[in-house]
């Protein structure tokens, strides 16, 4: 089981051109694991964790230009909640709650 938090030595697995229509990352390959997929956690502490690029809400509001290809983390706090909805989503039935966040 792959862990949050955690660095792993990948062994065996598929580099491909990243074709999804909503990208996780920018980047222009994605790795799929496959399965003969093998992974072992690496506890080097030299390994930087994360790298992030922290930006306020109000400086991602003011983007002229939003990249709805691509999907972002978000930190903040809940501010306002819908109720739950249903929706049709590609002849699917999918319940949905908008949030509302703002910053911490």
């Amino acid at each position: 089981m792959i862990k949050e938090n955690k660095i792993y030595a990948l062994r065996t697995f598929l580099v491909l051109d990243n074709y999804q229509t909503v990208k996780t990352s920018d980047h222009l390959y994605l790795i799929q694991f496959i399965s003969k997929t093998q992974f072992t956690e690496d506890t080097r502490t030299e390994l930087p964790m994360m790298v992030y690029d922290f930006q306020p809400f109000d400086m991602l509001h003011a983007q002229r230009v939003v990249n709805d290809k691509k999907l972002i983390d978000v930190v903040g706090k809940v501010i306002c909640k819908s109720g739950v909805q249903n929706h049709i989503i590609s002849g699917r039935a999918e319940r949905m709650m908008e949030l509302t966040l703002g910053d911490p």
